[in-house]
Order: structure tokens, then C-alpha cells, then sequence
């Protein structure tokens, strides 16, 4: 075996962020073939969560707060408003804010028994200790 090969096979083995990407893509197919019945994929969910929880906000705070980039985001709350799912307002100083309709309250409420399916098929890949230890370095 060459040095290159020698690399490559240690670099295919053991590279954290090829097998995170790995990890990532499995979880969202789970969660996406769980979701899709409901006419959603686990970024609008996200978003209808952060919603939820931050009515109100300004898309660009709201993309910072997900980690996330503001055309991404633009993207998500697109396809949801379409949905009538979300509100978008004009706030007294020219910005726009975002909110949930009656709609996405009542989605959320929907999606939450096939959120919960998929959490219980997502975790054969990921333990309760990964979890705690993703939570504590991933606020």
C-alpha cells in the first residue's frame, strides 16, 4: 500500500466530519420520510418550532439563533407562508417580522406525534450520552 492510499484509507476511516455528514443525511431522511406526509421537511419544522418559541423575530436574528444562512432560512419560511403557515408583517420601524398563523400552531400540534416517531428511529444512531454531549457543546 502507498503512502497516499495509507492516507486516504486513514482518512476515510476515522474523519469525523465524513461520518458526521453521514450521520446527518441518514437523520434527515428519518425525519423527512416522517414528515413529508405532513406536507413538511425537518428544516420547515425547525423553523415552525423556533417560531414557536420566538414569535415576532426578525428573520435575520432568527437565522443566527438556527445557525443557519439568512437565504436558507428565506427559503424555509417561503415554502411555510405558502402553506399559509407563516405570517410575515411589517414592524413600525420598516423591518419585517415573522410569525405563525393559527395554521402553523395547529401543524406544529400535527407534527409532533411523526416528530416523535422519527426521534425513536433516529435514535438507534445516536445514544442518550452522544446526545448529552451534543446539547452541552451545541447550545
Amino acid at each position: 500500500m502507498s503512502k497516499s492510499q495509507r492516507i486516504a484509507k486513514q482518512i476515510a476511516d476515522g474523519c469525523i466530519a465524513q461520518r458526521a455528514g453521514q450521520l446527518d443525511r441518514t437523520i434527515a431522511r428519518i425525519y423527512d420520510g416522517h414528515l413529508r406526509p405532513l406536507g413538511l421537511r425537518r428544516p420547515q419544522l425547525t423553523t415552525l418550532v423556533a417560531l414557536t418559541l420566538h414569535e415576532g423575530v426578525r428573520a435575520g436574528q432568527l437565522a443566527s439563533a438556527l445557525r443557519i444562512e439568512k437565504s436558507t432560512l428565506s427559503r424555509n419560511v417561503a415554502r411555510l407562508a405558502d402553506q399559509g403557515l407563516v405570517a410575515i408583517r411589517e414592524t413600525d420601524d420598516g423591518g419585517r417580522a415573522l410569525f405563525l398563523t393559527k395554521s402553523g400552531r395547529a401543524k406544529l400540534v400535527e407534527a409532533h406525534p411523526a416528530w416523535k416517531a422519527a426521534q425513536r428511529e433516529a435514535r438507534a444512531f445516536v445514544d442518550e450520552a452522544a446526545l448529552a454531549r451534543l446539547a452541552k457543546a451545541l447550545p
